[in-house]
């Protein structure tokens, strides 16, 4: 009688583990869409160019020397479905430039981050005295960015190279007549929009 009672037992438990029940709820993850954009470092992020006077008297001025940080442009983005790709823009505005000068930069495809970070346009975009600096039209300088971040390390983003000249191949000599000595300051914006 006892073993036929144990055998009840066990095969109840069995029966009751079939009779399982499922319940389920709804989980909604929100991504949220990011357009940020910075200079690094984010202090003390001056450039300055500086000319150097002739060694011999007759000879122009020669071409400016780069000094100051190393600078990089580090941003965030995720897109929208409706979006296919971003880019990144440069303008520039300033007062009282020379028209002899040739101010440029160039921004590299970034060798950090994750995503698409974007490539560089692969050339130095005239800043001045081309139309951009006077009528503050933006140029390409990063395009193909989609979702990603670059990281914010010291090296992260995309390395600015910023070089100015005057134009000896085609300053003509009221142009040159035109250089005056002193110190001018150029504001240069970057701008990371969609498509």
């Amino acid at each position: 009688m006892k073993k036929i009672i144990i055998a009840f037992v066990v095969l109840s438990g069995i029966c009751t583990k079939s009779l399982a029940q499922t319940t389920s709820h709804d989980v909604s993850i929100v991504i949220p869409g990011v357009t940020m954009i910075r200079i690094s470092p984010t202090t003390a992020n001056t450039k300055t160019l500086t000319y150097s006077a002739p060694v011999v008297a007759g000879n122009p001025i020669t071409g400016a020397v780069a000094s100051g940080s190393d600078l990089y442009l580090q941003y965030s983005s995720v897109m929208d479905a409706a979006v296919t790709d971003r880019k990144i823009y440069v303008t520039a505005s300033g007062t009282g430039l020379t028209n002899g000068l040739n101010f440029k930069v160039a921004a590299a495809t970034p060798s950090s981050g994750s995503g698409v970070v974007g490539t560089t346009t692969g050339a130095q975009v005239v800043l001045a005295p081309d139309k951009t600096l006077a009528s503050g039209a933006t140029v390409k300088v990063l395009d193909g960015i989609t979702s990603c971040y670059t990281g914010t390390g010291a090296t992260d983003g995309s390395l600015l190279t910023y070089t100015s000249d005057v134009l000896p191949a085609t300053l003509s000599s009221a142009q040159y007549g035109a250089l005056r000595a002193g110190t001018y300051t150029v504001t240069v914006t970057y701008t990371l929009a969609d498509n």
